[in-house]
């Protein structure tokens, strides 16, 4: 195909009209701008674009104590459990034909709690069942999980910051109550001004933890490394010690910046290594006591406190705990369970619940220090 490019060199006035010099940023009015049509009448005619996906900061809120324990089935709402140990060492050396001595008469303790029901319920209407919505594709679903976490979070709350008594349920109005961690825990504690606690045997119930009127108690350092010692010498095993974030904030912050209290390893590098990547460590993670053990610092954003009042003035104090996990447990009767309930109307509902206790094995392998201050430092003594 033969293509003919012709140059016009000259062009004659008036052939091609007079030259119109080009406009910037001119736009005809007739034009249709992303202004026109978002503002038709009734919210407009352009699309919103939005991200199908909620953020919800809430949702990294862990149950830090509950995701260390194993969980078990209980057959009644009283659940019992027995507690023994070994006699402490003798001289049980013994000449040749000496008869064998008298059988020790020690039968252990019998102790008992009580489960206790969570409840939540989810309530959504049908219309709201079958409508397109941002962030989820069933309305349902999204509320039901939301409550699941909800409850699970209100267990790990009940756990570690409450001190109530245990009660059994009457079936009448009275709800039963199981006997929350620090009150479960009486060989190896430290009260700062808390009153009871601990198993009544003549009541068959544990009796409710008072933090008093002393007001909240900077945390010492001391009273931690004075309780793993007893601990250990029952021969137990500490291996988590964790509390209110604001806390074990401030126990780090004793061990990295107290020459005194430990000496921290703040890096290893092979000193023929250049490529390697150091990192500066301002939080103590682990620390390894007087006996060998490595001990974990686990921080609990679901350990909201408990006011330590302090004449009128409340202020904030929460329970700070050395564990050893395997010593417990959370007992169900029921686990967490989704039903649906009756249909009354135009929605739908569906009741969660958990039907559970906590159980304390050995609660010697433990210790409890009550009344610790959320923001003060805290001292070697």
């Amino acid at each position: 195909m033969r293509i003919s490019t012709f140059l016009i060199i000259g062009t004659p006035a008036g052939l091609l009209g007079p030259l119109v010099p080009w406009r910037h940023g001119a736009q005809p009015d007739d034009s249709i701008s992303f202004g026109d049509l978002a503002a038709v009448t009734r919210s407009g005619l352009v699309k919103e674009d939005v991200l199908q996906q909620i953020a919800d900061l809430s949702l990294n809120i862990e149950t830090a104590v509950q995701d260390r324990l194993a969980s078990a089935t209980v057959k009644n709402h009283k659940f019992d459990l027995l507690e023994d140990e070994l006699a402490a060492p003798s001289d049980s050396s013994a000449a040749e034909g000496t008869d064998y001595p008298s059988v020790d008469a020690e039968t252990g303790t019998r102790k008992c709690n009580f489960t206790q029901y969570n409840l939540k319920a989810v309530n959504v209407t049908d219309r709201a069942l079958k409508i397109d919505l941002h962030g989820r594709s069933d309305e349902m679903g999204y509320r039901t999980a939301r409550r699941i976490r909800e409850l699970q979070r209100d267990i790990e709350t009940a756990i570690v910051d409450g001190n109530n008594a245990s009660v059994q349920d009457t079936g009448t109005g009275t709800k039963g109550r199981t006997a929350p961690l620090a009150v479960q825990l009486e060989s190896h504690r430290v009260l700062n001004g808390a009153t009871g606690g601990a198993f009544n045997t003549t009541t068959g119930l544990y009796s409710a933890l008072t933090v008093g009127i002393a007001g909240a108690v900077a945390l010492k350092f001391s009273d931690i490394r004075t309780q793993i010692e007893g601990v250990y010498l029952d021969g137990g095993n500490i291996t988590m010690l964790t509390s209110h974030p604001s806390i074990t904030k401030r126990i780090s912050e004793y061990l990295v910046g107290t020459p005194a209290a430990f000496v921290p390893i703040v890096g290893q590098s092979d000193a023929t290594s250049t490529t390697e990547n150091l990192k500066a460590n301002g939080y103590v993670d682990f620390f390894k006591t007087d006996f060998g053990q490595v001990v974990q610092i686990v921080p609990n954003r679901s350990q909201k406190g408990y006011s330590a009042p302090l004449g009128t003035v409340a202020g904030t104090a929460a329970h700070v705990f050395g564990l050893d996990p395997s010593t417990m447990d959370v007992v169900y009767i029921e686990g967490i369970t989704v039903e649906p309930l009756a249909k009354l109307g135009i929605y739908t509902r569906k009741g969660i619940k958990a039907d559970w206790g906590l159980r304390v094995k050995a609660e010697a392998s433990n210790f409890v220090i009550c009344n610790t201050a959320l923001t003060s430092t805290v001292t070697a003594t």
